[in-house]
C-alpha cells in the first residue's frame, strides 16, 4: 500500500471535515471515496461526500447522498438541514421549509434549522416569521452555549488558588535562596 493511500486509510471524519474546511475538496473526496468502497452504506461517509457535491455547488449529486444518508440514519439532524439547504439553493424553499421543521421537530433543541428558517422567511418578505426563528435561534444558540463547558474552565481548575499560592512561595523561597 502506498503512503497516499494509507494516510488516507488511517484518516477519520474530524480529519476529513478539517480538509473540507481549508477546501481541499479533492483530497477530502479520495478519501471518503476509499472510505466508501470498503463500506458503501456508511451514512457518516455518504453524508460527508454530499457535503463535498454541496461545496462544489453539484447539487443533485449532493442531494443523492444526503439521502442515502438519511436511509441508513434517518435521525441525523445535520443530513436533514443539509436537505433543506440543497433544496433552498436549487430554488425549493417549500421543501427547504419541511426539511428545516422536520429538524426541529425531531430536535426542537437543535439551533442551526432555526436560523436557515429565519433566513428562509427573510427571503420571502415574511419578516415576522423570520425574527420569531431568529429569536429561538439566539435563544437556543445561548443555551447551547451556556450548558458548553469551555475549554479555559479546565485550565482555571487545574491552576486554583491553593496551586497558586504554593507556586508562588516556592518562587519566593527560590529567590531568596540565590540571593543570599
Amino acid at each position: 500500500m502506498d503512503e497516499k493511500n494509507k494516510n488516507a486509510q488511517e484518516m477519520g471524519e474530524e480529519e476529513v471535515k478539517g480538509l473540507i474546511d481549508l477546501k481541499k475538496l479533492d483530497e477530502a473526496e479520495a478519501i471518503i471515496d476509499q472510505k466508501l468502497s470498503r463500506a458503501e452504506n456508511d451514512p457518516t461517509w455518504l453524508k460527508n461526500k454530499g457535503i463535498i457535491h454541496a461545496k462544489k455547488k453539484e447539487y443533485e449529486k449532493a442531494e443523492e447522498y444526503f439521502l442515502l444518508a438519511l436511509d441508513h440514519r434517518p435521525e441525523d439532524l445535520t443530513v436533514i438541514v443539509n436537505l433543506g439547504n440543497i433544496y433552498l439553493e436549487t430554488g425549493h424553499p417549500d421543501a427547504a421549509e419541511n426539511y428545516y421543521k422536520q429538524a426541529i421537530s425531531k430536535d426542537p433543541s437543535y439551533d442551526t434549522p432555526y436560523y436557515n428558517l429565519s433566513a428562509l422567511y427573510k427571503k420571502k418578505g415574511d419578516y415576522d416569521r423570520s425574527k420569531k426563528f431568529k429569536k429561538d435561534y439566539k435563544r437556543r444558540y445561548m443555551e447551547k452555549r451556556k450548558n458548553k463547558k469551555p475549554a479555559s474552565s479546565e485550565r482555571k481548575q487545574y491552576f486554583s488558588k491553593e496551586k497558586v499560592m504554593i507556586i508562588v512561595v516556592i518562587a519566593i523561597l527560590i529567590a531568596l535562596i540565590f540571593i543570599r
